[in-house]
């Protein structure tokens, strides 16, 4: 079974067969540069320099894909933490009982038993609205 393997703009070709390493999984490996050999650091056992290759890729594309994992978790996250953040500053003023936030449009005060979300308007539409009043203005 073949299997292409490309990163940025190297692209390997791999036939896969059936392969069972020992007691040591030769994580750790060690170049010798003047005898071009490869060794494990762990068992001393010198291993092949097209195994020490593919044992890399996997390990570069296990990593990769759990940056990536972590990546689209952290926008998600950010996505989330805007709206949470403003829902914390309406509250944190509300829980001060002195104070009212003001909307942005009018100025008028919001209180908490004006029923926050029960109207809705369209997201994308209200960004269209604003940025066709920003043009212009």
């Amino acid at each position: 079974m073949s299997t292409i393997i490309s990163f940025s703009d190297a692209k390997i070709s791999r036939d896969r067969r059936n392969y069972r390493p020992g007691a040591c999984r030769h994580l750790h490996l060690a170049l010798d540069d003047e005898g071009e050999i490869v060794r494990c650091s762990d068992c001393q056992v010198q291993v092949g320099a097209y195994w020490a290759l593919t044992m890399l890729i996997e390990r570069f594309q296990r990593e990769r894909a759990a940056l990536d994992a972590r990546d689209a978790g952290l926008k998600e996250l950010a996505s989330r933490t805007l709206h949470l953040k403003a829902a914390r500053v309406i509250e944190s003023i509300w829980r001060g009982r002195k104070m009212a936030p003001l909307c942005p449009h009018c100025n008028e005060a919001i209180l908490p038993e004006d029923g926050m979300g029960s109207s809705m308007a369209s997201l994308d539409m209200v960004t269209r609205l604003r940025a066709a009043r920003r043009g212009r203005s």
